[in-house]
């Protein structure tokens, strides 16, 4: 059997019940504690016959952090706390009722949006913490994640029925919340739509002769829309892309005006990103 470990190494009560990390770390704590500073302990809750509890989601370094919550004990600091265990308490204390630091571990998951957006997204949707899921949604659908990894997670447990759905490559993710799925589709559609006036040209302007352009036209077109990105940063560099492809209309007067329309129109983008339709507004 393993050394029982204690997180608060001056505590006054004795340890009258065991919890087990899933990495099977053992730790001594107290029944009243339990009681008291969680919702998901009753507050009469009596040792288990000497029997060991379980902890199935949290790893040593979570579990340790997770008991130092239901102490009379400065709370620790989360600053530095891997996102794995970060994660793994904020499931915890959602699961336990621990209120104390259910606040405060949402403030750190959300530190770790841009780099952790769908793991964010999915404890966002999962707890109904609708900005930080905007915020997860977001960030994830700039990195092409919304279709696949975040539709992957969208699971509700009270669903019975199988839903199926297909992915890009032929992945396919069972019980999945359809109507999330309908949504994130909408929004996705949404996302894309922004920029159609990158990838769609200007109405063309008329060419001695009245044609429509010339043969440099269709160049100049390709290089522009093959470096146009998805992302919300080409609002404020596609006249930047436009300048360094204008070598290939060769002075052509008419292309020229047709060009700068195409970068006045896009320019009238600048600045959608911060006023972009939250992706919960798509919930129906």
């Amino acid at each position: 059997m393993s050394i029982l470990r204690k997180v608060i190494p001056n505590c006054p009560l004795s340890a009258d019940i065991v919890l087990v990390s899933s990495d099977r770390h053992r730790f001594g704590t107290h029944c009243r504690n339990l009681g008291e500073f969680t919702g998901g302990f009753p507050v009469d809750i009596a040792p288990v016959n000497g029997e060991d509890v379980p902890m199935p989601g949290l790893d040593s370094k979570a579990l340790a952090l997770f008991l130092q919550y239901v102490h009379h004990h400065r709370q620790p600091d989360l600053s530095g706390v891997c996102f794995e265990s970060l994660s793994q308490l904020a499931e915890a204390v959602e699961k336990y009722d621990v209120y104390s630091a259910t606040e405060i571990c949402k403030v750190h998951m959300r530190s770790h949006v841009e780099n952790h957006c769908v793991e964010v997204f999915q404890y966002a949707s999962k707890h109904g913490y609708r900005k930080l899921m905007d915020d997860a949604a977001k960030i994830a659908v700039q990195k092409k994640y919304l279709n696949s990894r975040i539709a992957g997670v969208c699971i509700r447990p009270d669903l019975q029925s199988a839903w199926v759905r297909t992915f890009p490559l032929g992945h396919y993710e069972p019980r999945a919340d359809l109507r999330l799925f309908s949504m994130q589709s909408r929004y996705t559609d949404y996302w894309l739509g922004l920029f159609s006036d990158c990838y769609d040209e200007p109405p063309p302007v008329l060419h001695p002769g009245g044609t429509p352009d010339c043969k440099f036209w269709r160049k100049f077109r390709n290089v522009v829309v093959s470096q146009v990105r998805r992302e919300l940063t080409i609002f404020s560099t596609f006249d930047k892309i436009v300048e360094d492809a204008e070598h290939h209309l060769k002075d052509c007067r008419h292309c020229g005006i047709c060009a700068r329309k195409w970068t006045e129109r896009v320019a009238r983008q600048h600045g959608i990103g911060e006023c972009m339709t939250p992706f919960t507004s798509f919930l129906y």
